[in-house]
């Protein structure tokens, strides 16, 4: 097989470890023109810092290196010395722990910094790769293994998003201002628009100038989440009911909406994080939606309670401060 025709960034090297011949995605990942690396001495792209595998094979000894650019950039490299061909892969650098940025009193910050910048990137690189070697390939069958790979690292990209901005809320300054709950379903409805998000058909609300104490953008993203998730459990067609009463010093808010629902021995698991109640891929989502409307209500003083609705789906309770 010739260089260009490996489906995965090649360089093949001379006897004094000089590169002789690289394909283009070789190329591409290392920023370089093809012609450009040839004659380039390969351990001055991809200096190797630590041996971590060694073995036999029937074809020659096989090595994996893994070697730092100056720029940053972590890459791994498998390399066939029987055959002087060199398979890269790269890999995002490890977040290290000492570093000062990383340094905080409380855990769970640098755990979202590593999540959203270390595993993010991982997940970018599989992505990355995949469109780089779906250039070079032209049969069906490997074609639709690739594309596989592709949407199960855009899920994971997503549920990432999504755990992040959970861990996050725990830490988000809160502003409370009197709004009515007309203004909080209007402003809800035209956000899920202007963002292309799912929302239901037919919204009706009662008690529309009744007042709630709650942050602007928290509670209207309650609202958002709560219409998505009716929207992407029907065929389109949702209707959701808002009601809103008075309770002493809270307003009881009942989002209802005419979909599946949920079996009230499920109504717990629902709002933990990452569960999903449905076969994963049978619906849009990652099991975060209900957990992030919980912990957005909660971090208001808020609470959330999940119910069978009169009008067949489910209904949402949210309790948050009334009238001061």
């Amino acid at each position: 097989m010739k260089v260009e025709d490996v489906p995965l960034p090649a360089v093949v090297l001379g006897d004094g470890e000089e590169i002789v011949a690289a394909n283009a995605l070789a190329a591409e990942l290392l920023g370089e023109r093809e012609t450009a690396l040839q004659g380039r001495a390969f351990g001055e792209l991809l200096p190797a810092e630590e041996l971590t595998e060694w073995r036999e094979r029937d074809e020659g000894r096989a090595v994996r290196l893994v070697g730092r650019r100056a720029d940053g950039l972590v890459w791994r490299a498998d390399a066939h010395v029987g055959r002087q061909c060199v398979l890269l892969v790269p890999v995002p650098p490890p977040v290290r722990w000492g570093d000062e940025t990383l340094r905080r009193a409380d855990v769970r910050e640098p755990l979202d910094i590593a999540i959203s910048h270390d595993l993010r990137g991982h997940l970018r690189v599989i992505e990355s790769f995949v469109t780089i070697v779906s250039r070079q390939v032209s049969d069906e069958t490997a074609q639709a293994h690739l594309q596989r790979v592709r949407k199960a690292a855009e899920e994971s990209d997503r549920f990432v998003s999504r755990v992040v901005e959970y861990i996050r809320l725990e830490k988000t300054p809160v502003s409370f201002r009197r709004l009515t709950i007309g203004q909080l379903v209007d402003k809800a409805l035209v956000r899920s628009v202007t963002a292309e998000r799912p929302r239901p058909s037919d919204v009706v609300v009662t008690e529309r100038d009744l007042t709630v104490h709650a942050d602007p953008t928290l509670v209207t993203e309650v609202f958002c989440e709560l219409f998505e998730n009716a929207a992407k459990f029907s065929d389109g067609t949702a209707r959701v009911e808002v009601a809103a009463a008075r309770d002493q010093g809270w307003v009881r808010v009942v989002v209802s909406d005419d979909g599946p629902g949920i079996p009230p021995d499920l109504a717990e698991a629902a709002m933990e994080p990452g569960r999903m109640l449905q076969p994963r891929g049978s619906y849009p989502g990652v099991g975060m939606g209900l957990p992030l409307v919980a912990r957005m209500v909660e971090v208001q003083g808020g609470r959330i309670r999940l119910d069978r609705a009169t009008i067949g789906g489910l209904a949402v309770h949210l309790r948050f401060v009334g009238e001061a």
